[in-house]
């Protein structure tokens, strides 16, 4: 699978990966752009989804100008970030785009997370990685 690394939402995406954080136990959804935040507001009131580490929560918006398939993925309080929250998190989310069989998927980098490209390279690619068998 193929997965692009933006800062804003296409309606060209087929899967977005979208990272929260929470905040008071509940999503925050301050940082979010105006088009999912409606979303987001959704998930917030009907307390499905509170944004932990690793979980994901996946929504088709069937809205005009958001992609097919949104998986949103907790990365935990906002304050306690650390690289390897990041990196499992994101591969979770890799994880759940794949089931979806599309062959592209988006990664929404917010500002929190741009801090480890190397880290989110990482993730990516221990989901992508397949062993390869060898003949004797």
């Amino acid at each position: 699978m193929k997965i692009s690394l933006q800062k804003k939402i296409s309606s060209k995406d087929k899967v977005l990966i979208y990272p929260i954080f929470t905040e008071k136990k509940k999503p925050l959804a301050g940082t979010v752009q105006k088009k999912i935040k409606n979303i987001l507001d959704r998930l917030v009131k009907s307390e499905t989804f509170k944004a932990g580490e690793c979980e994901t929560y996946t929504v088709d918006p069937y809205v005009t100008g958001l992609p097919q398939h949104i998986i949103f993925i907790g990365l935990g309080e906002k304050e306690k970030i650390k690289r390897a929250v990041v990196r499992n998190a994101i591969a979770v989310a890799v994880k759940e785009a794949k089931k979806l069989k599309h062959k592209t998927a988006t990664l929404m980098v917010i500002p929190e997370i741009e801090k480890y490209p190397k880290t989110i390279g990482e993730s990516i690619g221990m989901v992508n990685y397949i062993l390869a068998k060898f003949k004797t």
